[in-house]
């Protein structure tokens, strides 16, 4: 099978009579596969992180014409060198040879379909009809995974219509990844469709990530473009500064390294699929590349790059093979935070986290600011049904809200919150389904609070102190992929929502309890 790490590729004598063709083919297989929850690339049926560049094919003497063949691989070859194994290649068709370079050398291909301005209904059509010869013509090449149709809303017209022209190139070629709009979350973007396989976003400010819905993978499709200029290597002009600018080459290398490994490293072991990084060349006045337009210098340290990069890909192939949740927790905290289930998970404290007097022996006492106790990795799969219970005080009321109890997501919000806030008792899912009950507590007194995710009914429900006091429909399920907490929350990436007074007898069980079961739990 034909992969990045083993381009393997079969040649090919084809003889009628006299006549005679030598060729080449490679055999691999594209899809999208439900793997640790998410929706996700996958190549030969195994998962994949694509770590791909933008490369735009300019050069300083033929604009779009390469100077030669060699020249042509050059930038192939470097992208590989740098850890990367994928490129998109961005409004534009290269010549065969340079699809050839990538069957060879071994990178994944996103094609776009080349972008304009177009005015009325002959002018789309041409545009579309332009779109489906490129496919035909790269159709036999292993490298090309992807077609992206849109980019950022270049050429546009009507969002139906992308959605039906993402469909109809699917279609044409079902073997294939099908992109229906990079950059969906910018610019002139009429919005996104809802088709073809990919929800793509451009976030070179790290505050618009795309996440998968029920069927399509996420990618980030334009990211990064660090600016560096490099005095005797830059084309005549002002320079573009588009994103951010950096000193030296020491300067970018740790911008692409520390970008890398605190926005796509965990994200690739999870929801994440795939991103792309500008540039991988300056062009004109664009600054932003890891070489100079000119191909004469390298603009960062390549180990360095090749290293976080490395780990990326990794985390990608790993993706799945940690989905596995022990489904049950169960920690008296009398002085230890050892589960006592026997599924081994564990507490860490964290902050000042200190030993008090709990409703039975022992309990965890917080000060709501970064105090917490964490298992290693998620105990509860949150696709599935599932019970959390805890006894709590208050030692004063939250000005927001305070979580006694979560599990970390890589989503904006974690799957699930026991929480206090906003004058109720909760237990919460994404997108402000809270089943509360609203009440002033009094502090340093015990409640026992318990949260249910049912799916047969489709709701969340609270019980406190052994009574059902309120169910409401859940929402979607988010799926966790970090630790389980006590003290604390995590929201848009960050943890928060620090409980201030005291958690005890914490359990949490792969199943809904009953109403009955729940009685029984706070009667014990």
């Amino acid at each position: 099978m034909w992969t990045p790490d083993d381009p393997y590729l079969y040649d090919l004598d084809v003889r009628l009579g006299a006549d005679a063709v030598k060729s080449y083919f490679g055999l691999r297989t594209v899809g999208v596969q439900k793997v640790g929850g998410f929706p996700k690339l996958v190549l030969n049926g195994k998962p994949i992180f694509s770590l791909a560049t933008l490369d735009q094919g300019f050069w300083p003497d033929g604009l779009y014409t390469q100077p030669s063949d060699a020249a042509l691989r050059f930038d192939l070859v470097e992208t590989k060198k740098l850890g990367f194994n994928a490129v998109r290649k961005h409004i534009k068709v290269e010549s065969a040879r340079w699809y050839r370079h990538a069957d060879e050398v071994g990178l994944l291909v996103w094609q776009d379909f080349v972008s304009a301005d177009i005015d009325g209904v002959a002018g789309q059509q041409a545009w579309l009809s332009q779109g489906l010869e490129e496919m035909r013509q790269l159709h036999s090449y292993p490298s090309v995974i992807g077609w992206v149709v849109f980019n950022e809303g270049w050429g546009e017209w009507d969002r139906t219509a992308t959605g039906q022209i993402t469909e109809q190139v699917k279609a044409a070629d079902p073997s294939r990844i099908v992109n229906a709009h990079s950059g969906v979350n910018c610019c002139s973007s009429k919005g996104d469709s809802g088709k073809g396989d990919v929800i793509d976003h451009h976030d070179y400010v790290n505050n618009d990530p795309a996440y998968p819905d029920a069927t399509r993978i996420a990618m980030d499709g334009e990211h990064g473009g660090f600016t560096l200029r490099t005095p005797g290597h830059m084309w005549p002009g002002t320079p573009a500064v588009i994103y951010s600018g950096v000193a030296d080459k020491a300067a970018l290398t740790a911008k692409y390294v520390d970008n890398t490994s605190r926005f796509y490293l965990e994200a690739a072991g999870a929801e994440l699929s795939g991103s792309v990084y500008t540039q991988i060349t300056d062009l004109e006045t664009e600054l932003n590349g890891l070489w100079t337009y000119d191909r004469r210098e390298i603009k960062v340290n390549a180990a360095e790059v090749r290293a976080v990069n490395a780990q990326v890909i990794a985390a990608g192939a790993a993706a799945g093979a940690d989905a596995t949740f022990p489904g049950r927790g169960d920690w008296a905290l009398d002085g230890t935070t050892q589960d006592t289930s026997g599924s081994k998970a564990d507490l860490t404290l964290s902050g000042d986290t200190t030993w008090t007097d709990g409703v039975h022996g022992q309990a965890l006492k917080f000060d709501g600011d970064g105090d917490s106790a964490d298992t290693a990795a998620p105990v509860l799969d949150t696709t599935k049904d599932y019970t959390v219970a805890a006894w709590v005080t208050l030692d004063k009321l939250p000005g927001n809200y305070a979580s006694a109890v979560s599990q970390d997501g890589r989503a904006t919000e974690n799957p699930f919150y026991l929480q206090y806030g906003q004058g109720a008792f909760a237990f919460s899912t994404p997108g402000g389904n809270r089943a509360r009950l609203a009440i002033t507590p009094a502090l340093n007194h015990w409640y026992h609070l318990v949260g249910v995710r049912d799916h047969a009914g489709g709701e969340v429900r609270l019980y406190v102190d052994g009574q059902r006091a309120a169910a409401v429909p859940a929402g979607p399920d988010v799926v966790s992929t970090g630790p389980l907490s006590i003290g604390r929350a995590k929201y848009a990436g960050n943890r928060t929502d620090y409980w201030s007074g005291s958690v005890d007898d914490v359990h949490v069980y792969q199943r809904s309890l009953s109403d009955a079961e729940v009685a029984a739990l706070y009667a014990a």
